[in-house]
Parts: C-alpha cells; sequence; structure tokens
C-alpha cells in the first residue's frame, strides 16, 4: 500500500484536477485509520442537520396545526481519491476496504477536527466517479441511524438519600445507566428526579432481596434492570418512569450510594 503522508505534505491538486485536504486530516472507522488508504477530498454531513416538521391540515381551517418535530438519520458522504502504483495494487487496496467496511451494525466513526465527538455510522453505499492509470475517485456513503454525536463521558457519585445536583453540559438530554454496589442487605432501591421543590418528579424502583455485594445495573438507555448480571425485569416496580438527564442540571436522589454514568450528546 502506497504511504500517502510520503506523497503530499500540503493540499494540491490530484490527477483529476480536484483539490485534495491536507494529510494531516484522518478518518477513523471502527478503530481503523481509513485515511491511510486514500485522500480526502470533501466530506458532508456533518453540518446542520435538517429536521423533519410534521404538519395536519383541518379541514376549514387556515394553515396547518404542527403535530411533532424529529431529526431524521445522518448521512455523511466523503469524497475519496485512491492513489496506487498500479491497476493490480489498486484492486488489493480496494478488496482492504470492503472488509474494513463491511461491519454488521454501527461503529465509532471519528474525524481528526472534532476527536472529542463520536459518530455511529455504518457504511451504505459507494458511488464511483473515475478510475485510470492506479487513481480511483468514489464517494463513501456512511449512515448514522442516531443522528446524534457522543461526547465524553460524565460520571457522578451519590451517596445515599443525599439530593446531588447533575451537570449536563451537553447540547441534548442524556440517557443514564445507575450502578449501584449494595453495602449491606435491602429490599428496594430507588432513584428520582427532582423537581426544583424537591418534590419527586420521576422515579425508578426495584424491589429485590439484595444481599451484601449485589450489583444493581439500570440501563435507562436499553431500559433493562440488571442484578448480578442477569436481567431482572420482574424486580422493576409498576410506578416507576424511566428519564433523561436534561441539559443543564438537575437534582436526582438514590436510596443508596451509586454512581450516574452518561455520556454528552450532541447534534
Amino acid at each position: 500500500m502506497i504511504d500517502y503522508k510520503k506523497i503530499l505534505t500540503t493540499a494540491t491538486k490530484d490527477t483529476f484536477g480536484q483539490t485534495l485536504q491536507p494529510v494531516e486530516f484522518t478518518i477513523t472507522f471502527n478503530s481503523i485509520i481509513l485515511t491511510d488508504y486514500f485522500f480526502v477530498i470533501d466530506v458532508r454531513g456533518r453540518g446542520i442537520l435538517g429536521r423533519e416538521i410534521n404538519l395536519v391540515s383541518l379541514s376549514g381551517i387556515d394553515g396547518a396545526k404542527l403535530k411533532n418535530v424529529r431529526y431524521p438519520e445522518r448521512v455523511i458522504e466523503i469524497d475519496t481519491l485512491f492513489m496506487a502504483g498500479s491497476a493490480e495494487e489498486l484492486r488489493k487496496i480496494l478488496e482492504e476496504i470492503n472488509y474494513i467496511l463491511a461491519t454488521e451494525k454501527e461503529k465509532p466513526l471519528v474525524f481528526s477536527d472534532e476527536l472529542d465527538r463520536t459518530y455511529y455510522a455504518i457504511f451504505s453505499t459507494a458511488q464511483e466517479n473515475e478510475e485510470k492509470n492506479g487513481m480511483y475517485k468514489v464517494t463513501l456513503t456512511f449512515v448514522c441511524p442516531d443522528p446524534e454525536k457522543e461526547g465524553g463521558e460524565t460520571i457522578v457519585t451519590t451517596e445515599t438519600n443525599s439530593p446531588t445536583v447533575i451537570k449536563n453540559d451537553g447540547k441534548r438530554v442524556a440517557t443514564p445507566t445507575v450502578t449501584c454496589v449494595f453495602e449491606s442487605e435491602a429490599s428496594t432501591y430507588e432513584i428520582q428526579l427532582l423537581k426544583e421543590d424537591g418534590t419527586i418528579n420521576k422515579r425508578i424502583k426495584v424491589k429485590f432481596n439484595f444481599v451484601q455485594g449485589d450489583t444493581l445495573v439500570i440501563d435507562f438507555d436499553k431500559r433493562k434492570v440488571i442484578i448480578s448480571d442477569k436481567v431482572n425485569m420482574n424486580a422493576l416496580l409498576m410506578l416507576s418512569r424511566w428519564f433523561d438527564i436534561p441539559v443543564g442540571e438537575c437534582t436526582v436522589n438514590t436510596t443508596h450510594k451509586s454512581n450516574i454514568a452518561f455520556r454528552k450528546a450532541y447534534i
């Protein structure tokens, strides 16, 4: 495989007459550096993301009523240029790329100009352009079913029945994972999202005969209750209501010492 970084150190014109991005720009997919295999001409889909507006028209009434608003999946397109010493070498490089991109699930997609953000994408299509003399231009399309990109992880430790302020510095609500290792026997566990006046807004309550050393994990994303590595949805009481960590500050209370972990999210 050609070492592109030995060929170019600054942006230049390629064989097809198009400006390339500097080689310092890298793209990593599933922990593999894709830009070790090609140059990047352009990237689209990481800017302002449009929303879908669902309107309902009513007979005899001017205009329409807003029903809901949603973000669709995110589509990221990467215009690339492959360079090889020969047509035979190019074929081998493309075989390797086909293998790398053939994941069955979304994988982390990271760009060097926003290393603190992670997109979760799956490769979709390749729109071929030109090929000659070991050069090959193609647009690679990735789809992110979840349009949000992920930032760093925040972990907050709460003490027993001691309301704790949690700060979400992201720009989207976050889905937490709560972990409690019981220091003594207990018959219930509860985590509460409190209102400004200190009363309970929403709560998750679990009933189980916990013994010392039991580990309780409440996964708000998957909506699962896991007790000592076993899913136990029967332990979740009917009064429970799942909730997210809002942007900004909120106050939670837990009946036992716990860790609350979440990743900041952005559009």
